[in-house]
């Protein structure tokens, strides 16, 4: 008899290389953030810069070939390929 309301984020994933990597940086400094916390804060409790993330990056960057980032399309080939698998379908 109750009304029930949930508050959810929306099922579209990032798309651009840029977007995916952007989003990889902020979980990393908010795990630092959280384990370097006194008292475990939340998330919404701390206070994260994203400017500075060269914490992360590979140690051999200079002798490495940067590759070339797959296409919205192939970013989003890839999710329906995981989807089929989760589904069994594939």
């Amino acid at each position: 008899d109750e009304e029930l309301m949930a508050v959810v984020e929306p099922l579209l994933p990032h798309v651009s290389a840029e977007e995916i990597q952007g989003e990889i940086a902020a979980a990393r400094l908010l795990a630092d953030a959280e384990a370097q916390s006194p008292n475990g804060a939340a998330a919404d409790e701390v206070d994260i810069e994203l400017e500075d993330d060269e914490e992360y990056g590979d140690e051999d960057d200079d002798q490495l070939e940067p590759a070339t980032p797959p296409s919205v399309e192939e970013v989003r080939a890839g999710f329906a390929r995981i989807a089929a698998k989760l589904a069994g379908s594939g």
